[in-house]
């Protein structure tokens, strides 16, 4: 291939471009259990998320990350983690096998944060924005009704969403409901052709989706108190003579005798906007 000569390069291109590269997904064989919880964090509780990371590792005789990590894919006793810190939040993902030829006890399944020591994961730092519980599994753990009996006993029909992936080979059910325990849930049966890979590929992006989609949602409560603080400010400046949706300076302007095509007129000047600071033109 020919060396073209090419501009010079964004200082950040190589690290930005490589950024995909941080977080990569991890094969996953089904049937399996996976916990994925989401805690909010401050700077405070990122290091402090980071400390608890390493109080579980060394309990377990495991290498401790430096203080420039920010993700760790280990396994930890009966259970696989993997950590993410972000600079909203931290991500703790716990992973087990389940038994491949036992069927799925749809009235309590066995999740994963089970293995966990149940005394750590209470303190994890932050606070708890996303928890789900995923289970990947096949035919053996669903018995003579398929998934749709799984799914009948596990999820809220009411509430039920499914999607077929991998070209129509993967099943994908969940409910956007928070159950009991206060998680929620989401059910994978791949197809037999899925390989591992392409499976873990397919959970990292369902879980991921779950974490922004409830990330997004933070903004709700201050968009909504914005459209209040909007909307008294325009019935505020609604006056006698002016309708609701027309400001009194436009008003004034146009009853003023220098208003624009009268004589003598002048173009309407531009006003400070009473909540961003910013000029508006009125």
């Amino acid at each position: 291939m020919p060396v073209v000569s090419l501009p010079a390069q964004h200082p950040q291109r190589a690290s930005l471009h490589n950024e995909i590269h941080a977080r990569p997904p991890e094969s996953i064989a089904a049937p399996t259990a996976l916990t994925h919880l989401v805690m909010v964090c401050d700077s405070a509780q990122r290091e402090a998320s980071r400390q608890h990371l390493a109080a579980l590792l060394r309990d377990h005789h495991r290498s401790v990350p430096d203080e420039h990590t920010t993700h760790v894919r280990v396994d930890v006793g009966g259970f696989r983690l993997r950590w993410e810190l972000h600079t909203e939040f931290v991500s703790w993902t716990f992973q087990v096998p389940l038994p491949s030829d036992v069927l799925l006890d749809t009235r309590s399944p066995p999740t994963a944060a089970e293995e966990v020591p149940q005394a750590w994961l209470a303190a994890l730092p932050g606070h708890s924005l996303a928890c789900i519980h995923l289970w990947i599994v096949q035919t053996a753990q669903c018995g003579p009704g398929g998934l749709a009996q799984v799914v009948e006993h596990m999820l809220n029909t009411d509430t039920l969403a499914g999607s077929l992936v991998h070209r129509g080979q993967t099943q994908v059910c969940t409910d956007f409901a928070i159950h009991a325990d206060g998680c929620s849930r989401m059910l994978v049966q791949p197809g037999p052709e899925i390989s591992a890979p392409r499976l873990g590929r397919l959970v990292q992006r369902l879980l991921e989706m779950e974490t922004y989609r409830m990330m997004a949602l933070l903004a709700m409560p201050a968009a909504r108190h914005a459209v209040a603080v909007l909307g008294r400010a325009r019935a505020g400046r609604a006056g006698p003579g002016n309708s609701p949706g027309r400001s009194p300076v436009r008003a004034r302007a146009a009853r003023s005798p220098h208003a624009p095509g009268r004589a003598g007129g002048e173009r309407i000047r531009r006003q400070p906007c009473p909540l961003f600071g910013q000029p508006s033109v009125f």
